[in-house]
């Protein structure tokens, strides 16, 4: 191991010459997963993401490439190391420092008070995400070859937003994406009321980070680091606590006025009706910021109600009565016992501390409203041991150097199972009782029985992400009973997934057992399909007719991965099911007409005549549509407020654009002779070649001279 050298503040400096061969790992043995990673990155193109249970050393399994790319691939090698918060650029700095032989004049920080760049003699760049967003790109900029530049984004599945998605623009030739749950959950925490929980999702190499990183190259549970001794055995405890007399007429009332908001309020706007879940709710939100409109109102008091009831249940007696409960048990096996407390509110985190200090437990408490200072002190104590019970806010569960603990207790959280999985990692440790005999870790976690906090068990199968046996369930009144009542189950399981379906049983219109997931395609009325890009199938496969026979109407639907089922949503009184359709014959072909142009360049239209299938191009046109009046037809676009029509004939101060427009309404009329079918949408591409889209084909209309005119 190189010689180290220490500072007047502690800190380890080291010669400040760059070695031509880098040893990130002195002192270090891999596990054996890290070394079958390692493989895998090389193996899959020099990027990829790796999904690995927070604790088991993602940290290490990243020096450990970058040693190994160094060594073998860049001996010019500059690595941009982007981390979600402060706390996490001080984990890598002094990680990297203590265990390489790389100086410390060969590490720069962006970020915190940072501001440093790469140059001839920094290598590694780390750099905190929000600045990383706008910095990172001009900071690789200068003596950088994108050749030579590594990217590895720590807690990758945070860049998916789209300002801290600009850390992408930095090129690079190779990239590394960590964390315990790439995979965003997009789910707003508001959208409890209407948020379908097993809405299908994208297949993660087909999102902005699996796009960007590459695919998942390889993945560790709970059960798995668990099984390899990487991590000790553990439990959890699940409690359904229940809400009191009072607490539960309101939350009642609450829960029915919010379904009859959302109903008006999807009445009140054309756009909400196509709308639901974490999609609903941003509209809303944005709606309830402007105007003074009916549905600004509704969306106004529609989110109010919503998180009115989300306090409710955060503020619940019963909480605060089995965290009391927990603690007493807790220190009764086990004096010495480091207990953490987990919660979403900030103002809940300070009413349990002031709870517990007066039942005369050693207690501080962390969130992000505190001085850093006073943080950093309060952690150090419940460290040392000094303090016994952490309470803190949602800023522990991700990027925070948590201090181990024997007990953890999520008092509330929100939906979103990853920051269950995060939490788990930090607090596990092995620990005696009493009776000096070896006892596993254990968390509990707290949930409000027959409300909606039950739908996080809809998310996740927890015996197959921590392993069978693990996880015990309780039904508590905390407030007349000492002892919480096991449970056999959950109180809701995950729907199953496409592969334990008996497709051999279900017919076209039946209730779809499984999750309601796969890609996600949209039809209309005229028999066309369209990807979420827009762009139309060529093979539709007669596909609308069916959907509209079970769903009552055309819109969205989903095809599932494998067995290429295809899926609706149908409402039936006030739930919403799945239906299966019919399975599809053949994938859905976006790429024909683009293929056409690219190969033969400008369509030529010369022969064709109105009602002809059309060849060329038909993405990135701009759209149009026909209505019908009493004095007329009229072509008219969409604007800001609304739409406005187009001149026609001597209405045009442009005569030939006048002109343009009367004969695309001929032919309009003589397409719709021709096919028996209603036209209400037209689509005009970049060499002005007007055409209509049915059934999964492009019919062409008319050549426009020079366009359409519209009131300014």
């Amino acid at each position: 191991m190189a010689k180290k050298y220490e500072d007047d503040s502690g800190r380890i400096n080291k010669p400040s010459t760059i070695p031509p061969k880098w040893e990130m790992l002195q002192g270090i043995d891999l596990y054996d997963w890290q070394i079958s990673c390692v493989t895998k990155w090389f193996d899959s193109g020099r990027r990829g993401v790796v999904k690995v249970v927070t604790g088991a050393g993602k940290t290490i399994l990243a020096m450990a490439i970058i040693q190994k790319l160094q060594n073998k691939d860049s001996h010019d090698l500059r690595v941009a190391i982007v981390v979600p918060t402060i706390v996490l650029l001080g984990q890598w700095y002094d990680a990297i420092l203590e265990y390489s032989n790389l100086p410390a004049e060969s590490l720069g920080r962006l970020g915190g008070g940072y501001s440093d760049e790469f140059s001839k003699n920094t290598r590694i760049l780390i750099s905190v995400l929000p600045s990383a967003s706008k910095q990172l790109s001009s900071k690789t900029i200068k003596g950088v070859s994108a050749k030579d530049l590594l990217l590895i984004v720590d807690e990758c599945h945070r860049s998916g937003a789209e300002k801290m998605s600009r850390i992408f623009l930095v090129d690079r030739a190779f990239s590394l994406g960590l964390s315990a749950t790439p995979e965003r959950d997009d789910a707003p925490e508001a959208a409890e009321e209407s948020y379908d929980v097993v809405k299908g999702k994208k297949m993660f190499h087909e999102t902005l980070i699996g796009k960007e990183l590459g695919p998942i190259i390889y993945e560790l549970t709970f059960a798995d680091a668990i099984k390899r001794g990487i991590l000790p055995r553990f439990e959890i405890c699940h409690y359904g606590l229940l809400l009191e007399n009072d607490e539960n007429v309101t939350y009642k009332k609450y829960s029915r006025d919010i379904p009859e908001l959302k109903k008006a309020l999807r009445n009140s706007s054309k756009k909400a009706r196509s709308l639901d879940g974490g999609a609903f709710i941003r509209w809303a939100r944005k709606v309830s910021s402007k105007g003074n409109s009916k549905s600004t109102k509704l969306a106004s008091n529609y989110l109010h109600l919503i998180s009115e009831r989300k306090q409710l249940l955060y503020k619940a007696k019963a909480r605060q009565k089995a965290v009391i409960e927990l603690l007493r048990k807790e220190f009764s096996d086990n004096p010495d016992a480091r207990v953490i407390l987990f919660h979403e509110s900030i103002d809940e985190v300070e009413r349990l501390f002031q709870l517990i200090r007066d039942e005369g437990s050693p207690v501080v408490a962390e969130h992000s409203k505190l001085a850093n200072k006073l943080r950093a002190r309060n952690i150090e104590l419940f460290r040392k041991g000094i303090k016994k019970v952490l309470v803190s806010g949602r800023s522990l569960v991700e990027g925070f150097d948590v201090p181990a603990a024997d007990v953890g207790i999520i008092v509330a959280s929100s939906s979103s199972v990853r920051q269950r999985i995060q939490t788990l990692g930090r607090i596990l440790r092995r620990h005696k009782d009493s009776y000096g005999e070896q006892k596993h870790s254990v968390l509990h976690v707290l949930y409000m029985a027959k409300t909606v906090d039950e739908r996080i068990y809809e998310k996740n199968n927890w015996d197959e992400e921590i392993g069978a046996g693990q996880n015990r369930y309780f039904l508590w009144n905390p407030e007349v009973e000492k002892k919480a009542e096991p449970q056999t189950d959950p109180p809701r399981r995950p729907l199953p997934a496409e592969c334990e379906i008996e497709w051999e049983k279900l017919k076209p219109g039946d209730v779809y057992p499984g999750r309601y997931e796969g890609e996600e395609y949209t039809c209309d009325t005229k028999g066309n399909v369209f990807n979420m890009e827009g762009r139309l199938a060529s093979n539709p496969q007669g596909l609308v007719t069916k959907i509209i026979a079970i769903k009552g109407a055309a819109g969205k639907f989903r095809v599932t991965r494998r067995k290429k089922a295809v899926l609706v949503r149908v409402k039936v009184g006030d739930e919403w099911v799945t239906r299966f359709v019919c399975f599809l014959e053949t994938p859905f072909d976006f790429d024909s007409a683009y293929n056409a142009f690219k190969k033969d360049g400008p369509t030529d239209v010369k022969n064709l005549k109105p009602g002809d299938k059309y060849p060329g191009f038909i993405n990135s046109s701009q759209e149009y549509f026909i209505k019908r009046r009493a004095n007329g037809v009229v072509i008219s676009k969409k604007v800001k407020r609304g739409r406005i029509n187009a001149r026609i004939n001597n209405e045009a101060k442009d005569k030939v654009m006048g002109r343009d427009a009367e004969r695309l309404i001929d032919s309009v009329l003589t397409v719709e002779a021709q096919k028996g079918v209603r036209i209400s949408k037209i689509l005009v591409n970049d060499q002005n070649h007007a055409f209509s889209q049915l059934d999964g084909n492009s019919y062409f209309l008319c050549s426009l001279e020079k366009g359409l005119e519209f009131p300014e």
